[in-house]
């Protein structure tokens, strides 16, 4: 069963894929992904159980098989962000001639924090994996909310968000749990620290899930990495803050002379 793609745009430039983090849609990307395709084809993937994709067992050999089929022959941009992040690193990980460049909006390669790496408690996630099961809607909620904690026009963007990911219905509670147990396990830190095609990050000076140290870190990890912070930005740039994010993806492929 092949994965859901929106696909976008026409022209010679590099293919560019994108990928959307847990519990979302191609269809966050819509307006980002039209300004991204003047001069190149963009294909918005869904993620297995998400929504118009099958459900999948959602694992990384599974996720990275289902991209692969769907990807184009020719070597491409990955796009991805937050979850869709992590399993850009990990197809590039295992297929690193099929992709140009790589770029990764507020991303950790190990989400759960430790004692020497920044990110999200894990009493945290696993609060959220316990009330899921009780009220899924609610948590879901949140959680869009979460994307756009501290921006002062917060509502207006909650307001397009909820517009946006309720065109479909949400994942099942199955694929949910499925993705908390990605990020909650998932180290892929060597991985990242290998990847041999040029990698741009994006961070959110306000982020929730993803704090803006990890830019720092990523950096220790990977010198070579092109690493950005957007000071007044949360977790989701792309839409908050949309011509930043754009400038420095242009910026980005310009530099690495990928067109």
């Amino acid at each position: 069963m092949s994965l859901h793609q929106q696909i976008c745009g026409s022209g010679e430039a590099t293919p560019l894929v994108m990928l959307h983090g847990w519990a979302m849609h191609s269809g966050v990307w819509r307006t980002f992904a039209h300004h991204l395709a003047q001069r190149r084809r963009v294909i918005a993937v869904d993620l297995p159980g998400h929504g118009a994709s099958p459900a999948l067992p959602f694992t990384w050999p599974v996720l990275r098989e289902a991209l692969h089929a769907i990807m184009p022959q020719e070597p491409t941009i990955c796009l991805g962000w937050s979850l869709g992040a992590m399993a850009a690193i990990d197809y590039a990980t295992h297929y690193p001639r099929q992709v140009a460049a790589l770029i990764l909006i507020t991303a950790n390669p190990r989400f759960v924090a430790s004692e020497d790496w920044p990110g999200l408690s894990l009493p945290n996630l696993h609060a959220m994996a316990e009330e899921l099961c009780r009220d899924a809607p609610a948590v879901l909620r949140r959680f869009w909310a979460l994307q756009v904690h501290g921006m002062s026009d917060a509502p207006r963007h909650l307001q397009h968000l909820h517009a946006v990911l309720t065109a479909y219905p949400p994942p099942t509670l199955d694929t949910l749990r499925q993705g908390l147990v990605l990020l909650r396990d998932a180290d892929l830190r060597p991985q990242f620290a290998s990847l041999p095609m040029p990698v741009l990050t994006l961070f959110g000076g306000r982020d929730k899930l993803v704090p803006k140290e990890v830019m720092a870190a990523l950096c220790a990890l990977r010198p070579s990495t092109d690493a950005q912070l957007l000071p007044r930005a949360g977790h989701i740039p792309f839409i908050t803050h949309e011509s930043d994010v754009l400038a420095q993806i242009q910026r980005f492929l310009s530099r690495y002379d990928v067109e």
